[in-house]
């Protein structure tokens, strides 16, 4: 049986950030906050071939994603603020976990 930790690797896990039009919240550095505590590489989201997790970086309270669930095959998580950020990769990981033992990929591990 595959180790939880080799099954994780093969999950895709991107971000998408907003138009970024609040320059006093540093998305970037909450982004990281929220990959060191959930233990996971992130990469950037594109419109193709959408990832199993997303993770939606917000900084305002523009509705720039309206339609959430469209940027993930499986989970998207918001982050809003940097305080935030514990939150959200505990969601990540509670999807990762799911998808790992429910086999709600689409691909196989």
């Amino acid at each position: 049986m595959e180790k939880l930790e080799d099954a994780s690797r093969k999950i895709t896990v991107a971000v998408k950030y907003c138009g970024g039009c609040n320059p006093y919240y540093d998305a970037a550095k909450a982004v990281e906050a929220v990959e060191g505590m959930s233990g996971t590489r992130f990469y950037v989201c594109g419109s193709e071939n959408p990832p199993d997790i997303c993770l939606l970086v917000k900084q305002c309270r523009s509705d720039c994603f309206a339609r959430p669930e469209q940027w993930s095959r499986f989970r998207t998580v918001l982050l809003e603020s940097a305080d935030a950020a514990e939150d959200a990769a505990l969601k990540i990981r509670s999807a990762i976990k799911e998808i790992i033992f429910s086999n709600k990929r689409s691909d196989p591990l």
